[in-house]
């Protein structure tokens, strides 16, 4: 079965590790908010600790763009960030352009 969903993607890259710190701890507890409101796919930093990636759900862009504003990282500054709409294909098929 073929299954397409459009979601967000947040890319982050860490630029200030002294505003990262006081801002890690209150990370878990924004993930649970996004799971508590089934809007958590995955995410995770990158191998390098340069930044990270999230994926969520949301109704639109701008939905999306907002919930981002209440990531602990963006908040504090330590992180700049991208927000893009993802159209994710759990079953690749082909992309036709």
């Amino acid at each position: 079965m073929k299954t397409k969903e459009r979601m967000y993607v947040m890319t982050a890259k860490l630029v200030n590790m002294l505003k990262a710190v006081p801002a890690a701890p209150q990370y878990p507890a924004w993930i649970e908010r996004l799971k508590s409101e089934g809007k958590f796919v995955a995410a995770g930093k990158w191998s390098d600790n340069s930044g990270g990636m999230l994926i969520f759900r949301a109704e639109s862009l701008e939905e999306a763009v907002d919930l981002v504003k209440d990531d602990p990282l963006v908040k504090n500054q330590a992180v700049q960030h991208e927000v893009k709409e993802w159209d994710a294909n759990f079953d690749f098929e082909p992309i036709e352009y």
